[in-house]
């Protein structure tokens, strides 16, 4: 019968330090893998929100009878438009607490995602004429990187999007005022019946 020799301190030893390096290897594997999934989702969170951002605005626009907000030529914070559409007459846009904000006579719907960051909305009536309407939208989508305290994942988005041409115009039948930032709020009317009312709905503006 064969004696099997005791293991030694220094055998010990090493194996220690070969499992502990080993472990720590793997632990390092796994944050690293588990950091570049969750950027991964970070990324596909802000492509598809700016995309369906992108899409809800090109509709709205593309139906719209005219540009009201900003004026041919020039640039600003807000867009509004007319539409035929009595219940969703004035469509004004702007961002509020890093949302983008849709209103539409007395409602107001946020249209970006609660898990991004929405800034930087600018608009551009690139207008030819009052009947070759178009305008350009630039906005920044982020979301922050859940490995890091201070980094994030942004993206820009830009497009120009015209509006169908429409030769007989019947949206604000009841000629209310135009939309206008006062007091630091950018404020509208709209019209319920026959009469315009100021909507519930304001924008922070400069």
């Amino acid at each position: 019968m064969k004696i099997r020799p005791a293991t030694t301190l220094i055998e010990l030893l090493l194996f220690l330090g070969f499992f502990a390096g080993s472990s720590g290897v793997l632990v390092a594997f796994f944050f690293a893998t588990t950091g570049q999934r969750l950027q991964q989702q970070n990324i596909s969170s802000v492509e598809q929100s700016g995309l369906q951002i992108l899409q809800s605005l090109a509709m709205r626009i593309r139906t719209a009878e005219r540009v009201l907000d900003p004026v041919m030529g020039q640039t600003g914070a807000i867009l509004a438009l007319q539409v035929a559409d009595q219940t969703m007459h004035p469509t004004v846009v702007g961002l509020e607490s890093g949302a983008l904000i849709v209103g539409q006579a007395e409602t107001r719907q946020v249209v970006s995602s609660s898990q991004v960051l929405v800034e930087d909305f600018v608009v551009t009536n690139t207008s030819v004429t009052p009947s070759r309407a178009s305008v350009r939208i630039r906005f920044t989508v982020s979301k922050p990187i859940p490995t890091s305290l201070t980094l994030r994942y942004t993206r820009e988005f830009e497009t120009v999007i015209s509006l169908y041409p429409d030769d007989v115009e019947s949206g604000n039948p009841c000629s209310c005022s135009s939309p206008s930032c006062n007091g630091g709020r950018y404020r509208y009317e709209y019209c319920p019946s026959e009469t315009c009312v100021q909507s519930p709905v304001t924008l922070p503006c400069g």
